[in-house]
């Protein structure tokens, strides 16, 4: 139930999170300065303005940048743009009225696991060069403006093979949806796991030289089924998540879907003809 302006605290925090109150006002340039932060929670408040294109670049400890729902404007920061600062960032969220295109600076962000930027006006045509991002387990697309025909992978077996969850919902993709794409989901394919576990981020940070933190995040997302949408506050690592409802694709539904023992969640509403249902039927 905070309100009012952002906080700016000393220079030399770690962790920041002021998630989920009534904040309002713009995001300072002053924490640019914040060169020791690894954690960076903005969600869910009344932010607006833009946000500083510096942040995400000033530091190299940067694992956590969620501003998701709030009321900014302008382009997607262009966030790892100089290569080693941000490298360690492990999760993105910058859903909710930024236009423009998908930064490809996006690249250099090695570490990454999760990026989310639904319900923006982003224009522009599947990011395939995200698959040169090894970790990547999860990405959220949804409702924007992304069209065209998704292209098919390059022959690296390796691109995408870590994904869990794949949301491309309500954008405007056409053609047929790459079976090659499918089969490099290679993590979607087993239901092994070492004991219950849930997908998240871990970091070590230090105090001083004699203290030092170790702390963990879960990763959140919303599920739509049968036109409910369910917020889950943890994805367990065992299970998939496809979601490429309200689109144009066109096509057969491709056997390979069988393969992915993993799959809770098959969202094809809206997005195919009545010809791949029957196609799908058969199998």
């Amino acid at each position: 139930m905070l309100q009012g302006p952002l906080p700016i605290p000393l220079p030399s925090i770690q962790l920041f999170d002021v998630s989920n109150n009534k904040l309002n006002g713009e995001v300072s340039h002053l924490f640019c300065n914040m060169s020791s932060l690894y954690e960076f929670k903005l969600s869910n408040n009344y932010l607006s303005g833009m946000v500083p294109h510096c942040l995400g670049n000033s530091s190299t400890s940067l694992s956590w940048l969620s501003l998701g729902n709030n009321s900014f404007h302008g382009v997607i920061p262009q966030i790892c743009s100089n290569g080693g600062s941000a490298s360690s960032l492990r999760w993105i969220d910058l859903s909710h009225k930024f236009h423009g295109q998908l930064p490809r600076s996006w690249s250099n962000c090695m570490m990454v696991e999760g990026i989310v930027v639904s319900n923006n006006q982003l224009v522009d045509t599947f990011p395939s060069w995200l698959g040169s991002l090894a970790e990547l387990k999860l990405i959220v697309l949804h409702h924007n403006g992304f069209y065209g025909v998704i292209e098919k992978l390059k022959m690296d077996v390796n691109q995408f093979s870590k994904l869990h969850v794949i949301d491309l919902s309500s954008n405007n993709f056409t053609g047929v949806f790459p079976s090659q794409f499918i089969a490099s989901w290679n993590a979607m394919k087993s239901i092994e796991s070492n004991g219950l576990k849930h997908m998240g981020a871990e970091w070590n940070a230090s105090l001083s030289k004699k203290y030092y933190i170790s702390h963990s995040d879960v990763y959140k997302m919303t599920v739509t089924s049968k036109g409910v949408d369910t917020y889950d506050q943890v994805i367990q690592d065992i299970f998939a998540f496809v979601d490429l409802s309200d689109n144009i694709f066109e096509g057969e539904i491709s056997d390979l879907f069988g393969k992915l023992k993993a799959l809770r969640s098959l969202n094809l509403s809206t997005t195919c003809s009545s010809e791949a249902f029957h196609h799908l039927w058969e199998i």
